[in-house]
Order: C-alpha cells, then structure tokens, then sequence
C-alpha cells in the first residue's frame, strides 16, 4: 500500500522497478538497429556497449503503469488516444532526482525542459492549452506495450 510507505521507499522501489524494466525493454534491441543508426526504438543506447540508463519519458511511462502512482502522481486522461497527465509534479520531479546522487532539487521547470526534448521526435507531444498534460508518441505506446506484456 503506497500510504504505508515513506516517501524515500516508495522512491526506492519505484527506481528499482522502472530501472528493471528500461534495462530489459533496452537489451532487447536487434544489434542491427545499433550498427545501421537507424532511428527505431533503440537508437539512443551508446555505441560501447553500456546501460544508457533511462531516460525520462520511459521513467513516466512506467509510473503511468505503476498502481503505487497512478493516479496519485500520474494519471490517463484518455488511455485510448495516449493522454496523460502530471497530477504532482513536483513530486515525480523529485523521484527522477533522487536516481542521481547530489541532484536532489531537480525543480520541475527544470524536468519539464528535459521532456520538451523529446516532442522533436514526437516520443512525446504536448496538448496546446493544457498544462502538465503530454500524449505518448509512437515510440512511448510501443514502449508501453512492452511494459504491459511484462
């Protein structure tokens, strides 16, 4: 139960589980997709062969999934066409900081930068006129069906 939970463990478990389940949506990709630097689902995983680690449209992606914070901090506006919205910013702002040491006061403006990044790819799109609500691109629903077949 999320309530039972202080906030420091719930950021824990949540880390672990989105953390396991970007590490095996990742290694999944074709080594093709690697050498050939074609844009599919993988082609931001460096080249040498480390764990890239995640980035911040999958850590969303994940909390969507996630009873413990959906829809507490994160909830579907329209799970048909992909809509969602950021319920506490803040608070998922400061769940993504809290992976990197030192990094502890990741305001949400600060976040919110990071995932306008991602609309030129259109992994994620933003809704004009609604604020903190985003809808998933086709690289987040393919994303997402991977974590639902989990």
């Amino acid at each position: 139960d999320t309530e039972s939970l202080s906030a420091s463990e719930l950021r824990s478990e949540i880390e672990m589980s989105t953390m396991d389940a970007c590490n095996t949506y990742t290694s999944a990709a074709p080594a093709s997709n690697l050498l050939s630097g074609a844009r599919g689902l993988d082609s931001e995983i460096p080249f040498d062969g480390q764990d890239r680690g995640i980035k911040n449209w999958e850590f969303l992606m994940r909390l969507l999934l996630d009873p413990r914070t959906n829809p507490s901090l994160i909830e579907w506006e329209n799970e048909a066409t992909a809509t969602f919205r950021l319920k506490q910013p803040t608070v998922i702002a400061s769940l993504w900081a809290s992976r990197h040491p030192g990094e502890t006061d990741l305001s949400y403006n600060n976040f919110a930068r990071g995932l306008r990044h991602h609309y030129k790819s259109k992994t994620l799109l933003p809704i004009p006129q609604r604020q903190l609500v985003y809808q998933c691109g086709q690289k987040a629903k393919e994303f997402l069906e991977h974590l639902r077949k989990r």
